[in-house]
């Protein structure tokens, strides 16, 4: 059965889906965002925008949703509602501006958990671990160009994105909570058996 939120994304046969959930505000990268969809729209590639969330800039989302059919804005989800949309999506973005102070995103957690191909704007250490991980690419923040461009090396090559979405997946099992705190309780024992 399909839902109210199925319906409105009706993402077709052999359409790509991207997605960006978060705020609209200053330190997101809306305005690349917005000019990369629309310049997949204007070139005829089934590349389709979702964006779920609200903010200062929505009403720019807005307007672009009704001038490109393939930037739809579903509001702001609740993560039950969420996870399951990011199971229909093939690649997550991580748009941030330069000026953001971010350094591992949220973002990147739940696009590694479910699967999806990651473009992302941040250096430092999530920037790396796309890299050394190959779950996607970086592109230069606020360059709609170069997103553009990134995202466009990902859609042409199937095999390409196959790999990065399972490479994807099985980099999340690393971030999993159980592996993490299993870590951190080996490091506290070695600790402790040095001052042994």
């Amino acid at each position: 059965i399909k839902t109210e939120l199925d319906m409105k994304i009706n993402k077709q046969q052999g359409e790509i889906l991207c997605i960006f959930a978060g705020t609209f505000g200053p330190s997101y990268d809306i305005k690349a965002m917005l000019h990369c969809a629309a310049k997949f729209d204007n070139v005829g590639k089934p590349v389709k925008f979702i964006f779920a969330g609200s903010g200062p800039r929505v009403h720019e989302v807005k307007e672009m949703a009704k001038q490109h059919a393939n930037i739809v804005y579903v509001g702001a989800l609740k993560p039950t509602e969420l996870i399951p949309l990011y199971t229909q999506c093939d690649i997550g973005i991580c748009p941030y501006t330069s000026k953001s102070n971010v350094d591992m995103p949220d973002k990147f957690y739940d696009y590694t958990a479910a699967g999806l191909a990651v473009v992302n704007s941040l250096t430092e250490e999530v920037a790396e671990r796309i890299k050394e991980s190959n779950v996607g690419y970086n592109y230069k923040a606020s360059d709609s160009d170069d997103l553009y461009e990134k995202i466009e090396k990902i859609v042409s090559d199937s095999k390409l994105m196959q790999t990065m979405k399972r490479n994807s997946k099985a980099l999340s099992v690393e971030f999993d909570s159980k592996v993490q705190n299993k870590r951190l309780a080996e490091l506290i024992d070695q600790i402790l058996e040095g001052h042994k």
